[in-house]
């Protein structure tokens, strides 16, 4: 297999992601596009605070890592996890060769970690912008509006009704994919086996961070008055230590995962 052929197994291509998740989008407030969309809604607001006052690019970085960030933790729940969780499912079949079955694992694992180390990415920028932008506020006059809030509005509404559900999926689904410490217990044997368990806390903690990005402090910049830096400040500094949570959550998850992938080579 070479290197193309294997991005295109681990990374899901566009249409196959839209096809496992319309079944989920029938359950919930809006889809996944939608959910999106609200985001787009929620985020407009905080770049317009810095307009004139923070740099294009540093603007546009932030809103940039914050949409991406949403995009690949939406993946990995709502993608990632469960393909791994059936994958690991697939022993139990009698017509599954074993060499087709750690093939299959070995495939999302790998996922997995690719998407990991781009959610890494993504936070390690978003955290040096943010810097940036705070740095700003001790330089500059009060930010303003250019537009009046959203909130209250029906269209503010529908946004935070839709990414609500699109976060409460995330850990509906969380409940209902493996257990890494149960699942892969026997193969890491004894030794390791305390590294499953510490993975299985950290991504509970990074989905519960995440939420509290999403839920919390991206629809809380809708509340900021006209002029109100020090509200400002204590939104960026909430975001930097949601982002700092992500990344140890992370640093947990990678090393284990390297590790539990060389375990599923399948060697001629």
């Amino acid at each position: 297999m070479n290197g193309q052929e294997l991005v295109q197994e681990i990374v899901p291509q566009e249409s196959q992601a839209k096809e496992y998740k319309e079944p989920l989008a029938e359950k919930s407030v809006g889809s996944y596009e939608s959910a999106e969309e609200g985001l787009r809604l929620l985020l407009e607001r905080l770049p317009e605070y810095f307009t004139g006052r923070a740099e294009r690019d540093d603007i546009e970085t932030l809103v940039f890592c914050l949409r991406h960030l949403y995009t690949c933790i939406d993946t990995l729940s709502q993608h990632t996890l469960p393909r791994l969780t059936r994958a690991t499912g697939e022993q139990k079949q009698a017509a599954t060769s074993i060499v087709a079955y750690r093939h299959a694992v070995w495939v999302q694992l790998q996922a997995m970690l690719l998407l990991l180390e781009r959610i890494e990415s993504h936070c390690h920028l978003l955290l040096s912008t943010v810097v940036s932008v705070l740095g700003v506020l001790d330089t500059t006059e009060d930010g303003a509006f250019s537009t009046e809030t959203h909130v209250g509005t029906e269209q503010w509404q529908r946004a935070y009704e839709v990414l609500s559900a699109a976060l409460r999926a995330w850990q509906g689904q969380h409940k209902t994919t493996l257990c890494f410490h149960t699942t892969f217990a026997r193969v890491v044997g004894a030794a390791s086996a305390e590294s499953l368990a510490q993975m299985d806390t950290a991504l509970t903690l990074l989905f519960d961070g995440a939420n509290a990005i999403f839920g919390d402090i991206i629809p809380d910049v809708q509340l900021v008055a006209q002029g109100d830096d020090e509200v400002v400040a204590t939104l960026l500094f909430d975001l930097m230590q949601q982002n700092d949570l992500l990344l140890i959550q992370i640093g947990k998850l990678i090393e284990p995962l390297q590790q539990l992938i060389k375990q599923y080579v399948v060697t001629e």
